[in-house]
């Protein structure tokens, strides 16, 4: 009987892929977290053949000839069961998701947080790489101008007060750590302006509107009225 070789050589690197049968280096596999599933911590197919597989199973079910395997929780009393912890937590702890009939997230956030933290880790060289390149692309470009005009957009409808360089300086000068998380400021964590109430609902810009606050909290808190630390509501 034939010896069976193992998928993945340590001394060189490769392993062989599941779709095509060919050997390629690991970094052109992506890495997975689940280490019980993939005890080599690489997926069983390369790039190519999982863009392939995605693709076939996108048309299936899109033609409706492939049936949806994971039954989502039913939501009972305003609560909803997490798959990943077994917690039942109310509907505020998921976050949106208008393609599920339920209108939540699967997983809960604290999950969801964890989870693309870990494929950040494992992935961050090949996002930032794709980010760049999508950047310089004419899309990318057009897509960059568009974010800005509907922010400028924004301070336009809500000109009633004028967030001047020398507001700016003023609440530097009195903000020597984030508003939210209350962690001072480094080489790596620099401040970044952010509106309390956001423009999108109605806020002004002001310097009374207007707080220091990390890149962290400033993309967590986005255009919701909420502690992006705490998630809960802001008092007004």
């Amino acid at each position: 009987m034939p010896r069976r070789f193992s998928a993945y050589d340590p001394i060189t690197q490769t392993k062989r892929c599941k779709g095509c049968g060919l050997r390629k280096p690991v970094s052109e596999f992506r890495v997975k977290d689940k280490i019980g599933k993939y005890p080599d911590r690489w997926a069983p197919r390369c790039g190519i053949c999982t863009s392939v597989v995605n693709a076939v199973y996108y048309r299936q079910r899109t033609e409706g000839k492939l049936k949806r395997r994971r039954n989502t929780p039913p939501i009972k009393n305003g609560l909803k069961v997490c798959p990943s912890c077994d917690r039942s937590l109310p509907i505020v702890a998921f976050g949106r998701s208008h393609r599920r009939k339920d209108g939540c997230a699967p997983y809960c956030k604290d999950c969801t947080r964890v989870m693309n933290r870990r494929s950040y880790e494992n992935n961050g060289d090949t996002v930032r790489a794709r980010t760049l390149s999508y950047s310089k692309t004419a899309q990318g470009r057009a897509s960059s101008r568009a974010r800005r005009a509907r922010r400028r957009a924004q301070k336009r409808q809500n000109s009633n007060g004028t967030f001047t360089p020398a507001d700016w300086l003023t609440l530097l000068s009195r903000s020597p750590r984030c508003h939210w998380c209350k962690r001072p400021w480094t080489k790596r964590r620099r401040p970044t302006h952010d509106h309390v109430i956001p423009l999108a609902r109605g806020g002004k810009n002001t310097l009374e509107n207007s707080c220091c606050a990390c890149a962290t909290c400033n993309a967590r808190k986005n255009d919701r009225l909420i502690n992006p630390l705490t998630n809960q509501g802001i008092l007004l």
